[in-house]
């Protein structure tokens, strides 16, 4: 059982469905009706240096798969493509976090990534808060449209056997030893 049918969810039901695990979604409203369906569907590998950082690099790989795998098993187009990206550091403390980040990225995985000044910042996207210090540079950023992401999650769960049941789940119950 699967609690909640947001991208997590549903991720998780895809990969346990597509190995042949019998898998039940719960999910109080409908899949991807909230933050999962309508924020803002940019990613990047993480270039600070914070023990999240693996995390978003470990989600960056999955989602370059799921460009390719979503569309081949479900017709949906997520929409996936490349566009580089701006982290901004508006204090000294997020741009040491930030340069430390770019340095380990450069010496692990020969990372293209730059330190700009605040300046050089403003020249390319000039909408940009004069307060900031400076800001990285990834050009190996990418978006997707998180409403498809949902949609072809959810089929690709359903193509490999999982089912979405809507209720809200109050409690678990012991049976046999298995909770």
């Amino acid at each position: 059982v699967v609690l909640g049918g947001g991208v997590f969810g549903c991720a998780t039901a895809h990969y346990l469905s597509k190995e042949g695990v019998k898998v039940t979604i719960v999910e109080r409203d409908a899949v991807g009706s909230h933050a999962s369906g309508f924020a803002y569907g940019g990613l990047g590998a993480d270039r600070t240096n914070c023990p999240m950082a693996l995390v978003a690099q470990e989600g960056w790989r999955l989602h370059n798969e799921f460009a390719s795998d979503l569309l081949e098993e479900t017709g949906v187009d997520i929409q996936f493509r490349y566009r580089p990206s701006l982290s901004l550091a508006f204090t000294e403390g997020e741009t040491i976090n930030l340069k430390n980040g770019l340095t380990l990225a450069k010496e692990e995985r020969s990372d293209r990534s730059l330190w700009l000044s605040r300046e050089e910042a403003l020249d390319i996207e000039p909408r940009l808060s004069k307060d900031i210090v400076g800001a990285l540079y990834n050009p190996n950023g990418a978006d997707l449209e998180p409403y498809r992401l949902m949609l072809a999650l959810t089929q690709a769960a359903e193509k490999f056997g999982a089912t979405i049941r809507h209720g809200e789940v109050i409690g678990l119950k012991r049976r046999q030893g298995i909770i």
